[in-house]
């Protein structure tokens, strides 16, 4: 009899899970336990769909048929709500009760939503899944502006579609330039600027302190240096947390996430974690190349084929806005004695940053014109060093390579 694998959550990394046991040929009697209604989607391309740049056909990972024609038994729409360690079940909130030999925790994580005065006021989200997305473009029908609280990534993102909805958009982030975990100030200020001229609006060195409502819905954002701005939506994006609650009631080991080994072992033997609601360390995760990368790894634990682990890698990072070209790699003067590269191109709108410690690249910002950015990446991980071509590293490869 196949062993009994249950796996909570039916979010991305639980798809690449499936998608990994499945190239393994995992011989695995699998349940899968989502609480959306859907089965499982790409939450990165929800920005595009909200900006009409792709289309919600395109969202989908694994369709239904894909479980069915594999025998796994999808359950969609139900939280669980307890899991027993000692008699190894799941319990849902529909009464379902599943035994398990094996138990994987994907649940994710969820958008951080301050505790101010006015949060519970109709009209204030995150942007975490298609309920999300399907409630912003029904309250955007009735609002004229709008507050995005966070200048990183998903905030950026998400006031670009809200700005091709027509609304006026301000975004609110506690930092001095947006994006400031990925750009340096040069060019995050320059990011800025280029919002700007499209009609985005920011509020920078701010948080928000209260929100104002009126018959239950959110009418504005009031912030700590006083200023208030009018809204029909406030729109959070600063930030994630770990959904290990139901875990750490179970009785496994938590901290800031669901505590694993690098090959997404919990504390407690039969259980793993993988994903946002992970922590390998001190460090969790957002980002897509990380997940996957665990994904890979615990299918192969789970086949009997371990391997190394997991090892963390940097991701570049680019912004999914059309018309703004921007890409982000590795380190960035994070070492005492690390030099630089700078090219500007203000005509062009072409900004590039290399970061260098000795003869070795270790960073890279490029806005405006990202060719080479592979190549950058491909540079910083490997730890080449770049000898006397380094003068025209910033010209991208082909001066490099003539150089």
């Amino acid at each position: 009899m196949a062993d009994r694998l249950v796996i909570i959550g039916s979010g991305m990394a639980a798809a690449r899970l499936l998608e990994s046991l499945d190239e393994q040929k995992a011989g695995f009697d699998i349940t899968v336990i989502g609480e959306e209604p859907q089965s499982s989607y790409n939450r990165i391309l929800l920005s595009s769909v909200l900006c009409g740049e792709k289309g919600p056909r395109e969202l989908p990972l694994l369709s239904p048929e894909w479980y069915r024609a594999r025998r796994i038994n999808l359950i969609t729409g139900q939280a669980v709500t307890s899991v027993d360690i000692e008699g190894r079940r799941v319990y849902t909130a529909h009464g379902h009760i599943i035994d398990y030999d094996r138990l994987v925790f994907a649940t994710g994580s969820r958008a951080h939503i301050p505790q101010v005065s006015g949060i519970d006021a109709d009209g204030v989200l995150a942007f975490r899944s298609l309920t999300d997305l399907d409630r912003i473009r029904e309250l955007a029908a009735s609002s004229k502006r709008v507050v995005v609280v966070g200048g990183g990534l998903l905030g950026l993102e998400a006031a670009h579609g809200l700005d091709s909805l027509g609304l006026q958009v301000t975004v609110v982030h506690r930092r001095g330039w947006p994006m400031n975990r990925q750009l340096d100030r040069e060019a995050g200020q320059l990011l800025q600027s280029q919002l700007e001229v499209r009609g985005i609006r920011f509020a920078m060195n701010a948080s928000p302190e209260r929100l104002q409502a009126s018959e239950g819905r959110v009418r504005g954002v009031v912030l700590d240096n006083g200023l208030e701005l009018k809204a029909g939506m406030a729109l959070f994006a600063a930030g994630i947390e770990p959904n290990s609650e139901l875990a750490g009631d179970a009785g496994l080991e938590c901290r800031r996430a669901i505590v694993v080994d690098r090959y997404l072992q919990t504390s407690v033997k039969h259980i793993y974690a993988l994903g946002e609601c992970c922590q390998i360390g001190e460090r969790t995760f957002g980002l897509v190349a990380p997940v996957r990368q665990q994904a890979d790894i615990l299918a192969a634990n789970l086949t009997g084929k371990p391997g190394e682990g997991y090892r963390h890698l940097d991701t570049p990072t680019r912004l999914k806005v059309s018309g703004i070209d921007l890409y982000s790699a590795g380190r960035h003067g994070a070492a005492a004695n690390a030099e630089e590269q700078v090219l500007r191109d203000p005509g062009a709108g072409v900004y590039r940053r290399l970061f260098f410690d000795r003869d070795r690249l270790v960073g890279a910002i490029l806005l405006g014109d990202c060719s080479g950015g592979r190549w950058y990446d491909e540079l910083i991980k490997s730890r080449q060093a770049v000898g006397a071509q380094r003068p025209w590293l910033v010209f991208g490869p082909d001066y490099y390579l003539r150089g």
